[in-house]
């Protein structure tokens, strides 16, 4: 096996490799004792037109290798006991979830086909589990109705009409059955949709997130519940002025949880709180959102929060990286930052036996590492990390270059061969995001074909604490925007960098500033902006998450009709843009992102808008043909705008 490309920064981790199978590492899992990781690893299937799932598994002994396993599952979870895996497969309509035995080489269906709201949960005493979904439909609805902004549709339905409820299976037997008088799950009511599942240590009470609040459709405000099964009586937690996520009962009582420090959501950053269940009242915060940023689901596609040695384990966002933080819930602000360097934590699981994590970094550099729990740092007092020095990292091709620009962290990226090259500005959105030490697919993807590419975290971002996120409320595309403009400033003075082919892309907000940096400098000589707020007028109503956004972020600034936004701004480019929708895209529609086309035909500019079928807001989760149209035309697009020569070959 190859030495880690991460040694500097996990000091005495384990090394295992990644599975040598093609695809993506999304999720990992470890056993209770620490002696088994599993993984999933997902890759298109061509002849499908769909992505499939395969499990790997492996000891963490130093000399063991990867296994596959004859089934493909995702949110893998271990048994509090023993070797078995559960997890969701896909099948028929919805999904199901499995039960897989390495040992054996089995997995045996253990629940009719469902619409998945998250994740399953063991059941402490492993003989049954939790999970949040609701029933398939009994086929097409013909009419969709309701009451209320902020719908979405799931491919089957509104999600007014598929509300995702706790459902426990009791009495599993291991083998696939349940036992007599079980047959059928535990249903918990919920007007609302349920997810963030986890039990309490005596397998009696089960928490859940849920929003049950009166103004649940005008915030992103979530509470946690916990009921007990045996009486079925319900005791909210938490008060709805919070988005509560990941939850985990601690032994004296309390529960953790991760949360946004305001039910907004918009300008917050995630907390690490402790809940006393009998009161609903908080104990603790152990982390200080003004220095310490914590990955929520609303901010970070890695996050949660899990247990070893009596210490919490998390994720937390700074400045680019992603580290673990070890915390004692017993002791306030001490705490301990794992894994900390160049790099991100993508995936991670912990237990009594230790932590096994994914990491990358870069465009390529990638390892799955393993601490045992004897190994365990002593938490201590920390701070914000210190920006890495500004020298060149090679990770194969690309370089990444880290550079600190008036106190936004930025990433330049730069090909092998020819210079000077084009420049394409990548805008990540959120905006309380944040982009870092992996390299954004398309930047690795311009970055073979000769072009730099710059990334950057500005205002409004995740990753700096409270102020620097919350900096943006009010205002949105403006000192953001101006941020932006001075890292574009200082970047196209460097060598190698050709001031005179320089062009933006912006994904959702990304591409409001993207669109707001077009119309205010001639500098940029072509854009795309994809999937992007274009009119929030239209966004306060036509978007799922409308009112909570457009609301939220301007709180404190101009009202509805008079928020500025690329429908209304003075253009002073008439460069090319490519203005790009996805067909089922509910956050940023394609009637949105028709607006600015609309008016770019209008003004005289040189436009093309396309639309992405069968894709919605995540690009992620289309067709494998339909990314493969997408890289394809978006490299079409800059090599016709801003030719350049080829470094080599596209990835």
């Amino acid at each position: 096996m190859p030495p880690s490309p991460f040694t500097e920064a996990a000091p005495g981790w384990l090394s295992l490799g990644v599975p040598a199978g093609a695809g993506a590492l999304t999720g990992l899992a470890l056993s209770a004792d620490g002696m088994l990781v599993a993984a999933t690893l997902v890759a298109p299937d061509p002849a499908a037109d769909r992505d499939r799932a395969t499990t790997w598994i492996r000891s963490t002994a130093a000399s063991a290798a990867w296994t596959r396993l004859d089934t493909g599952c995702t949110e893998l979870v271990f048994a509090p006991t023993g070797r078995r895996l559960l997890g969701l497969a896909r099948a028929e309509e919805g999904q199901v979830c499995v039960v897989i035995d390495p040992d054996a080489g089995t997995a045996v269906r253990a629940t009719p086909p469902m619409i998945s709201g998250g994740a399953p949960v063991w059941h402490p005493q492993g003989n049954g589990f939790a999970w949040s979904c609701a029933a398939l439909p009994g086929g097409p609805r013909p009419l969709h109705r309701t009451r209320r902004l902020g719908f979405d549709l799931d491919g089957r339905g509104w999600l007014g009409e598929d509300v995702r409820q706790v459902h426990v299976f009791r009495g599993y037997d291991g083998y696939g059955g349940f036992g007599p008088g079980d047959e059928k799950p535990t249903v918990i009511e919920s007007p609302t949709d349920c997810r963030h599942l986890s039990w309490a240590p005596d397998g009696r009470t089960l928490h859940f997130v849920t929003e049950r609040h009166d103004e649940r459709f005008r915030d992103f405000g979530a509470q946690l519940f916990g009921v007990d099964l045996d009486s079925g009586h319900e005791r909210q937690l938490t008060e709805p002025d919070l988005v509560a996520a990941a939850s985990l009962p601690l032994p004296g009582g309390a529960v953790a949880c991760v949360a946004l420090t305001r039910a907004a959501g918009c300008g917050s950053v995630g907390a690490v709180y402790t809940v006393d269940p009998e009161s609903g009242e908080r104990v603790l915060r152990l982390t200080d959102p003004a220095a310490c940023d914590i990955a929520h689901p609303l901010t970070s596609y890695a996050h949660g929060l899990a247990a070893v040695g009596g210490l919490l384990v998390t994720v937390q966002l700074a400045r680019g990286a992603m580290p673990l933080l070890l915390l004692d819930p017993e002791r306030p602000g001490r705490q301990r930052r794992m894994l900390d360097g160049p790099c991100e934590v993508h995936a991670y699981d912990a237990g009594p036996g230790g932590i096994a994590a994914l990491v990358r970094s870069g465009a390529t550099a990638e390892d799955v590492l393993f601490l045992p729990a004897e190994e365990l740092p002593e938490p201590a007092a920390t701070v914000l990390p210190v920006p890495p020095a500004t020298t060149w990292q090679t990770d194969g091709t690309p370089r990444l270059r880290p550079l600190d620009i008036a106190g936004i962290d930025a990433w330049l990226v730069t090909p092998e061969g020819p210079e000077p090259a084009p420049l394409v500005v990548w805008l990540h959105g959120g905006p309380g995001a944040q982009a870092g030490w992996t390299v954004p697919p398309d930047v690795q993807r311009l970055a073979a074909h000769g072009y730099a590419g710059l990334y950057l975290n500005p205002r409004g971002a995740a990753g700096r604490g409270e102020d620097f996120t919350a900096a943006l409320l009010g205002g949105p595309g403006t000192i953001d925007l101006d941020d932006v403009a001075a890292a574009l400033d200082a970047v196209v003075g460097l060598p190698g960098i050709d001031q005179d082919r320089v062009g933006v892309h912006g994904v959702s907000y990304g591409g409001y500033l993207a669109a707001l940096l077009w119309s205010r400098t001639p500098l940029i000589k072509a854009a795309v902006v994809e999937r992007a707020i274009v009119s929030w007028d239209f966004h306060r109503t036509g978007s799922d998450l409308g009112i909570p956004v457009t609301d939220g972020y301007w709180r404190g600034g101009p009202g509805p009709g008079q928020r500025p936004d690329p429908l209304t701004v003075p253009l002073h480019n008439s460069s090319p843009v490519l203005v790009l929708a996805g067909e089922l895209d509910r956050r940023c529609p394609p009637a949105e992102c028709q607006l600015l086309f609309g008016r770019l035909v209008e003004e005289g500019v040189p436009a093309e808008f396309a639309v992405l079928a069968d894709c919605g807001h995540s690009v992620g989760a289309a067709p494998p043909s339909v990314r493969r149209a997408r890289g394809a035309a978006l490299l079409d697009w800059w090599t016709t705008q801003l030719p350049g020569t080829a470094a080599t070959s596209a990835p």
